[in-house]
């Protein structure tokens, strides 16, 4: 977790001195979005949210202002509750000129991907805290950056064997969101090479 708040800082580093480079006014305010995929409160949300604050709250040049949306889409996924989001998220943000957009997780990505244009157009996106194979399908313009995250599936059990030599059997759980099902696919394709060796029991959906 500490890496990606890293990585998330340098990206918010580059674009508050690129993005924001062609502001005169010294103390110019900047509207900052951020967008989280799943309801509040989430404790790596908070982490996220304090490290992004932290950067850019330590400058000495821009003062930010921030909206925040959490988009609960691990309960609420279909297409009608989507196209609520955008009548909500137009109606509210029609009057105000946002500098920067940050989708933290692949569902509020995944939404600016589809509506970000007409929700907000020519608005900066950095996205965080996204798998690297979730990226895959997605199309990216210019105005779109941010970092991806790969979770080491195959070391994290090979350091929990190394503590617990003996383990014949893992348990798996998990649960029935979008996000969910795509980590509990990628954990059953790295945990193949182990089955001759230990029983896998999958408690998810």
């Amino acid at each position: 977790m500490k890496l990606l708040i890293k990585g998330i800082l340098f990206i918010l580093l580059i674009l508050l001195f690129n993005t924001f480079a062609f502001a005169s006014d010294p103390v110019e305010s900047k509207k900052v979005l951020l967008l989280y995929s799943y309801k509040n409160p989430m404790p790596y949300s908070d982490l996220v949210n304090q490290g992004i604050r932290s950067v850019l709250d330590s400058s000495k040049t821009y003062k930010f202002e921030y909206y925040v949306e959490h988009m609960d889409m691990t309960r609420f996924s279909d297409e009608l509750y989507f196209q609520q989001l955008v009548d909500f998220y137009h109606q509210k943000y029609s009057g105000i000129k946002l500098d920067l957009l940050i989708a933290v997780s692949i569902h509020a990505m995944d939404f600016i991907n589809k509506y970000g244009d007409e929700i907000f157009p020519g608005t900066p996106v950095v996205f965080c805290a996204i798998g690297k194979r979730q990226l895959e399908n997605l199309s990216f313009g210019s105005n779109t950056t941010g970092l991806f995250v790969e979770l080491d599936i195959s070391g994290t059990l090979d350091a929990a064997l190394k503590l617990q030599p003996d383990t014949r059997r893992v348990v798996v759980t998990g649960g029935a969101g979008k996000t969910d099902r795509f980590w509990a696919t990628a954990v059953r394709r790295e945990f193949q090479g182990y089955q001759d060796e230990i029983e896998f029991i999958y408690l998810t959906g």
